[in-house]
């Protein structure tokens, strides 16, 4: 998440929501990239450990997901 207004409670919101980075304006390059990075490496590992049988699943029409509420979208 990327705001310009940052505060404790925006950045525990966002993390209950399912950000993974958060990043206060102004930010330099160095940490957009960081970040960036880091949340790539997070889904790489996120996919390598799931069961040889979930990551062999196409998509459906180019949407993912596996929360519940998606689920009910496929």
């Amino acid at each position: 998440m990327i705001t310009g207004y940052p505060t404790i409670e925006t950045a525990v919101k966002a993390v209950k929501f399912g950000a993974e980075e958060y990043l206060s304006k102004p930010f330099t390059d160095t940490e957009l990239f960081s970040a960036v990075e880091k949340v790539f490496e997070k889904v790489h590992h996120h996919r390598m450990t799931r069961p040889t049988w979930h990551r062999s699943q196409k998509s459906l029409h180019g949407f993912i997901g596996e929360s519940g509420a998606m689920q009910n979208v496929f």
